[in-house]
């Protein structure tokens, strides 16, 4: 865990530096960087506003907005919040250091409109932070803020010494110097990013796409960060892959919904976020009840066609965060559960590889660890678990097609339905701390012990099939 925020850390403060990077607070950059006092009380201002805006809109968001559909709320909330604690810093400066307040002028209040503060709330958010790690992240953002303002304060002072071109002194030269500022911070962000946009560099990766179609009959792609590949360059990928193989399937990573990669002219199919992110905060976190678990979840699908959801691919793992097991503090039994539902959800169940026998691991790169070999993996509970589950999936098309229904949520107990022309499938999941009694068709009563979950197949109304663990 230490060293998971160490990283978010210092990737905020150098990485991800929101004006040198992320280009994001320039006004108060440029504005209060002609002195070090003033840039450096710039700085610390905008780190207290950065954490204390942190502290109120997570909950805000994790316990009120996304509990109660209220989402679109997001922007113009965090904006009353951080103009509220802007408004504090104010009356805290004007009281206690009135030279700074003096000198900082118009700009303290402008942090009210800083996007950078704005920036790191929300991307806090949209990053699947939790408490701890929004903390640190908008702590190492501040930080790097603090030290943009710093470093250029000192090449502004070296500046006014300077014997450049009279048609360069002031704004002009200020405005190379911040860009070389900027250049010299690219190097700590790693590998480089293609420009998606230019057409000559569309030609070379559409022929190496086309290649692996043609040469080696690949069968879909997945494409990383999506968002960030040139949206016309997306449209391409799709009519000339799909020419060589209209089976061919693409499938886009995102972190937001993704409504638009699934208008039917670009991805097939995205990495369901959404959906763990329920699953994570159900089953490993335990922050929400079974009846928001159960709202979280009919949310996601309501915003696809039924055909679109079918083709969802949903994880509980991936290569860029921690294990699910870990996630659930190795309780093995909230872990299989979490199975159940994602192998019963509608949509695809992506299995990160080694979860069949309970690999574990922190973040990136540790969840990324060498596949364990055994030879007899039959002999591992959770493998056989997967088995089961893979079979029955197989074996029942309300799984694979059928539509779904909440039938139960009660504090940690959870049921849902599928149901086809041909059967109804109730699977039922008890994550709390007893045994759980439910009725089911017929006033059947079901005890379902913690921990453990139940599955029943009807067809024509009688009982063809039942699990429990």
């Amino acid at each position: 865990m230490f060293k998971t925020l160490i990283v978010i850390l210092m990737t905020s403060v150098l990485v991800n530096n929101y004006v040198l990077n992320r280009f994001l607070g320039i006004c108060p950059f440029l504005g209060v960087s002609k002195k070090l006092n003033q840039a450096v009380g710039m700085g610390v201002a905008v780190i207290f506003v950065m954490l204390l805006a942190t502290l109120v809109t997570w909950p805000i968001q994790r316990f009120l907005l996304e509990p109660n559909d209220l989402g679109y709320m997001q922007t113009i909330i965090f904006i009353l919040v951080i103009a509220a604690l802007v408004q504090l810093v104010e009356i805290i400066l004007k009281r206690y250091i009135p030279s700074l307040h003096k000198a900082l002028g118009v700009y303290l209040p402008l942090i009210t409109t800083n996007c950078a503060v704005l920036g790191v709330t929300i991307n806090n958010i949209n990053d699947g932070y939790n408490f701890l790690e929004s903390m640190v992240s908008s702590l190492g953002c501040g930080l790097g803020f603090l030290l943009a303002m710093v470093l250029f304060a000192g090449v502004r002072s070296r500046l006014e010494t300077s014997n450049a071109p009279q048609s360069f002194k002031g704004l002009p030269i200020t405005l190379i110097a911040a860009a070389i500022v900027s250049c010299a911070f690219f190097g700590f962000a790693g590998m480089p990013k293609l420009n998606t946009g230019n057409e000559k560099v569309q030609e070379y990766l559409l022929n190496v796409l086309e290649y692996w179609v043609r040469e080696v009959q690949v069968d879909g792609y997945r494409f990383d960060v999506i968002d960030e590949i040139d949206e016309n360059f997306v449209l391409k990928i799709r009519d000339r892959l799909k020419r060589l193989n209209p089976e061919l399937i693409l499938i886009g990573e995102t972190w937001a919904e993704g409504k638009r990669l699934l208008n039917g002219c670009e991805m097939d199919s995205i990495m369901n976020y959404s959906f763990r992110q329920a699953m994570l905060d159900f089953f490993a976190e335990r922050s929400i009840n079974a009846e928001t678990f159960g709202h979280r979840l009919e949310t996601a699908l309501s915003r696809h066609p039924d055909e679109t959801n079918m083709a969802m691919f949903n994880a509980l793992d991936t290569h860029d965060t921690k294990r699910f097991i870990n996630s659930c503090s190795h309780r093995l039994d909230s872990f299989k559960l979490g199975v159940v539902v994602q192998m019963m959800f509608p949509g695809s169940p992506s299995i990160y590889y080694g979860d069949e026998v309970e690999i574990d691991g922190e973040n990136d790169p540790d969840c990324r660890k060498c596949m364990t070999w055994q030879e007899n993996p039959e002999e591992k509970e959770s493998f056989r678990f997967y088995q089961k589950l893979i079979q029955f999936r197989k074996k029942h098309s309300a799984i694979r097609n059928g539509s779904f229904t909440t039938v139960l949520a009660d504090e940690r107990v959870y049921g849902f339905a599928r149901e086809n022309e041909k059967e109804i499938i109730e699977i039922f999941v008890n994550d709390g701390d007893s045994a759980a009694e439910i009725t089911v068709e017929n006033a059947r009563s079901i005890l379902i012990p913690k921990g453990n979950f139940y599955i029943v197949c009807r067809k024509n109304g009688e009982i063809i099939e039942e699990i429990c663990s």
